[in-house]
């Protein structure tokens, strides 16, 4: 079904699809609006009909459950390149809600602003369902009037967002999500000044997190999740440690830094030059006052590091030396050189 730009649809009712079939309701240019005018919920699906909406304005839409969509025994649920705004439910799904074995839901390339639920997932509501995914979208300023603010899911398949950016959404628990037997892989996006009763941004129960965090850094896989953060930033591993692996889970990443090394803080990978550094090596606090080399890779014991110090007259630092050595003629570099 193809909707001409600019036209605006005024629904008194839901439109209703209960056979198995694949339904499209798209538009081109600037889109054409589909407005429950606070009044109806936009879509009734059951059957195993499957729906995707695409390029659309979607306004407005209000119903006790999935304010622009309700499935129950549906297929799947696809919303593409749309602008969502304003739709609501008096119970779960401000935009979607799936249930009863219903498909995937899906939301992609699209702005969604201003969306609410009474109870639960101010967005999406997964019960006993298909899977989430939610890609290349903002999502802002969204509600639920228990959890997730944005997506809460039980019991259903596994959660995936890549590129999203989630922006003052709220709930009592889980500003954003809420995820309960639900796995979720969740990469390239970010949660700023989302609120929570509870403080909690992610709440996770029995659901596990694949972060897909950047080298050098960490994120807990389950457990609670508060304020802002960005993803695969993730926690940086801290200074005496490094992470050369993408599925690390505490602040220890994958191990202490090495001797004759330095580990600053988001180090993913133990380096050395191969220049030997004049009047520069490393001093590591501790038993024996013990000394390493003036590159710009030392470490002293867990959480001991500090800036190479000057090296002893007519001593030298080469590379990995823990101990100053009678110097030798060669080429020098400053310490700012290594800073």
């Amino acid at each position: 079904i193809y909707l001409p730009p600019r036209a605006d649809f005024k629904l008194g009712s839901q439109i209703s699809c209960s056979s198995s079939i694949n339904v499209t309701v798209a538009s081109s240019g600037e889109g054409a609006t589909l407005d429950g005018q606070e009044q109806s919920g936009l879509f009734y699906l059951e059957g195993g009909c499957s729906l995707t909406l695409r390029g659309l304005i979607l306004v407005n839409g209000r119903a006790a459950q999935g304010g622009v969509v309700y499935a129950s025994g549906a297929g799947d649920v696809e919303i593409i390149d749309s602008d969502v705004r304003d739709c609501s439910a008096y119970t779960s799904g401000g935009v979607v809600s799936a249930d009863q074995n219903s498909g995937a839901v899906s939301i992609r390339g699209s702005t969604v602003t201003g969306c609410s639920a009474g109870t639960s997932g101010g967005v999406v509501n997964a019960y006993y369902s298909g899977a989430v995914s939610i890609s290349g979208s903002n999502v802002s300023g969204c509600s639920a009037g228990s959890d997730g603010g944005v997506v809460r899911a039980y019991n259903s398949e596994p959660l995936s967002i890549a590129g999203v950016d989630f922006t003052d959404n709220k709930a009592n628990s889980g500003s954003v999500l809420h995820l309960s037997s639900t796995p979720s892989s969740i990469s390239d996006a970010s949660f700023t000044a989302n609120i929570a009763g509870d403080g909690v941004t992610i709440q996770t129960l029995n659901s596990l997190i694949d972060w897909g965090c950047r080298l050098g850094s960490w994120m807990p896989r389950k457990g609670t999740f508060f304020g802002n953060f960005s993803v695969p930033k993730c926690n940086l591993c801290p200074a005496g440690y490094y992470g050369n692996r993408s599925d690390l889970t505490n602040p220890t990443c994958e191990s202490s830094c090495k001797r004759g090394y330095f580990c600053t803080l988001g180090t993913a990978e133990l380096l050395f030059t191969r220049r030997a550094i004049s009047r520069n090596f490393g001093v590591l606090g501790g038993a024996g006052g013990r000394w390493y080399d003036g590159e710009n890779h030392i470490r002293g014991g867990p959480g001991v590091v500090r800036w190479p110090a000057s090296c002893c007259s007519a001593r030298s630092c080469s590379s990995r030396r823990q101990l100053p050595h009678q110097m030798v003629l060669t080429t020098w570099a400053s310490r700012r050189a290594s800073e």
